[in-house]
């Protein structure tokens, strides 16, 4: 192995060490007993909870803008027309159709763009 092979094989690692120090990845290792009662680390899988919870909020102020844009009969009107039948429309009138947090968010959002863009 050469010596410019080399630096770059430790700057990998050290790149690798870095990253296992922090947390990052999406794998973060689990130690579990197995049946002979020794410990063993299974590498399990990692949820990423505020991405997760950032795309359900901004998915809710897609719906609140969306409603409050549309009015509530036409946007009822355009659900229908989406609902088809099929798999995916039944599942994407779910995802869309109107919901208590959905009309309180839009109870809460319209007196402040109101405020905003009247005055």
């Amino acid at each position: 192995m050469t010596d410019e092979n080399l630096k770059e094989f430790r700057k990998r690692l050290k790149r690798i060490e870095k990253k296992n120090r922090k947390g990052g990845g999406w794998f973060k290792p689990r130690p579990t007993i197995g049946s002979d009662g020794l410990t063993k680390v299974r590498r399990g899988a990692w949820v990423p909870w505020k991405f997760l919870f950032m795309l359900a909020g901004g998915f809710l102020a897609f719906k609140v803008f969306l409603l409050i844009n549309l009015g509530e009969n036409v946007y009822h009107q355009k659900l229908s027309v989406v609902d088809d039948g099929t798999a995916v429309g039944e599942i994407g009138v779910r995802l869309m159709e109107l919901d208590q947090v959905t009309l309180r968010m839009r109870d809460v959002v319209v007196p402040i763009v109101d405020n905003i863009f009247v005055n």
